[in-house]
């Protein structure tokens, strides 16, 4: 299965003229500037080709061609000739640019699941691939590097963000795909969208319209009081609908990160500091019931143990989680959406028991990348 997936990065590209790889730091002394393009990533093998669109003339009005138009308008078009909702998907923790990718696509086919019915949601990705340095242990302080990458590039999401808005507004209404943008944010990914949210408001454009139909925060590497800070995750609330925010109490990556970085509680393990303090059009749900550690019986797995499995990756790993995030994105209110019980003393909803459904087996492939072409599927970090 091969999935199409719209990217911007910041990452600093090996030829800015014919780009065949990005790496793991910034553009230059600037971790805003911006590249964008188009994926296609194979789930089966796990190999990622992607192309990037031409930049030329930049700062001239007149005369400039931007990446940014063709890559969204060639969005636009899918999304006409395909009619879906489009997911903007953060990535967290670890992840190199093309296992983002390949995590981006794997959200299109677990959310996808099998045929059309209630429990299945069709979405166009676009992936914005922050800088992570792609290793767990691999530096001297890899979490702290990454959490210092996810910072600085924050201005360069709320730009993608901000050039989105741009160029639908620039649209004829009869050019328009009258679809919906969702916004799906996992573990330090969320540390990214609070310096995106600075950025935008520092642009003036807070407020200015609603962006995102549905908001998920998932295992989100986030101080438990973001929400209730506007200088931190609160202004979400002005550019989404709704903000749908899941944690787990047994989350061991988040465990790690309170623990032995210093934060203070994490807003994906503990939830909301104060629950009566957040915006009013935030939900959240505990999904500590439902996720079980799963077996690692990969030996290459081995050695990030509970890291790469569904403690921290349930968005994507666990079936329960899975449905009610799909119930989430087809816009169903809180109240009608099965398997959920609301417990009125800590102002959530706790998921109630597995469901069950169909895995998709993932094959790995020996063959060498092409050019432009590398392969995602065997390094499972925890982002």
């Amino acid at each position: 299965m091969t999935v199409r997936v719209y990217f911007a990065t910041n990452r600093c590209a090996d030829d800015p003229d014919d780009p065949t790889e990005f790496l793991d730091h910034a553009c230059g002394e600037d971790p805003q500037n911006l590249r964008f393009g188009i994926a296609e990533v194979d789930l089966d093998s796990g190999d990622v080709d992607f192309t990037v669109a031409a930049e030329s003339n930049v700062g001239d009005p007149e005369t400039q061609v931007l990446g940014s138009e063709e890559v969204f308008d060639r969005l636009r078009q899918d999304m006409l000739d395909d009619p879906a909702d489009c997911l903007f998907f953060i990535h967290g923790y670890a992840n190199s640019f093309e296992r983002a990718l390949y995590r981006a696509a794997t959200v299109s086919r677990f959310y996808r699941g099998i045929g059309s019915g209630p429990l299945s949601k069709k979405l166009h990705l676009f992936a914005f691939c922050w800088p992570s340095d792609g290793v767990l242990f691999g530096l001297p302080n890899a979490y702290r590097s990454d959490r210092i990458d996810a910072m600085l590039s924050g201005p360069a999401i709320g730009r993608t963000i901000l050039k989105a808005l741009d160029f639908v507004g620039g649209l004829r209404p009869e050019d328009r795909c009258n679809r919906r943008i969702h916004l799906l944010a996992h573990s330090m990914g969320n540390w990214a969208l609070r310096y995106a949210l600075q950025h935008i408001r520092d642009e003036g454009a807070l407020g200015r319209t609603i962006v995102f139909d549905q908001a998920i925060l998932a295992a989100a590497d986030e101080d438990d009081n973001a929400l209730e800070k506007t200088e931190k995750l609160g202004s979400l609330a002005a550019l989404a609908r709704r903000i749908t925010v899941y944690i787990n109490f047994q989350d061991a990556v988040l465990h790690v990160s309170d623990w032995t970085k210093g934060n203070p509680d994490r807003l994906g393990k503990s939830g909301p500091r104060r629950a009566e303090k957040v915006p009013a059009n935030v939900t959240v749900v505990n999904c500590s019931k439902v996720i079980t550690q799963k077996q690692v019986t990969d030996p290459e797995d081995v050695e990030l143990g509970d890291a790469s499995e569904t403690t921290h990756n349930y968005y994507r790993n666990d079936d329960t989680v899975r449905r009610d995030i799909v119930q989430v994105l087809k816009g169903l209110s809180d109240d009608l959406i099965d398997n959920r019980r609301w417990v009125a003393e800590k102002r959530y909803y706790t998921l109630q028991e597995i469901i069950a459904e169909p895995q998709v087996a993932r094959r790995r492939s020996s063959r060498r990348p092409r050019r432009r072409v590398a392969s995602a599927a065997r390094a499972e970090g925890p982002g």
